[in-house]
């Protein structure tokens, strides 16, 4: 984020980003966590019931965190400009029951492709155009 935009205040960018604050390149991501709200495919939509479940925090480190409903991961992510690529690493394997939306996430976790954010919010487009994801900010 270059500067803040018309629908958001600096007050509300210090809020969501801290001392990442007005950055916009990769540097914004380590040390947040991001809650999916929906993914939009090329013919269908995917909603969490509770968003809380689906977590995503990216370390300095370059390690991400990942909540999947009832499951729990690691993995590595790097960005090179607006280009991410998420590789998952080990991870609890709990059976998490019928309507849950883990593996979709995990799958689309891994197959994404670009980030970026609009109005404060997370996106990430997945590989070959398929899909984009969107998360919101968890303030700690």
């Amino acid at each position: 984020m270059a500067a803040a935009t018309e629908t958001e205040s600096p007050a509300l960018s210090s809020a969501l980003f801290g001392p990442n604050a007005g950055k916009y390149g990769p540097e914004i991501l380590p040390g947040t966590t991001w809650a999916w709200d929906s993914s939009q495919y090329n013919d269908t939509e995917a909603r969490p019931e509770d968003s809380s479940r689906y977590t995503i925090s990216f370390k300095a480190d370059g390690v991400i965190g990942i909540r999947a409903d009832c499951n729990i991961a690691q993995g590595s992510y790097t960005t090179r400009g607006k280009s991410l690529l998420i590789q998952l690493g080990p991870g609890t394997m709990a059976a998490c029951g019928p309507k849950s939306l883990e593996q979709r996430f995990l799958r689309d976790l891994e197959g994404s492709a670009v980030w970026f954010l609009k109005q404060s919010d997370l996106y990430l487009d997945l590989k070959a155009d398929t899909g984009t994801m969107k998360f919101y900010r968890l303030l700690e």
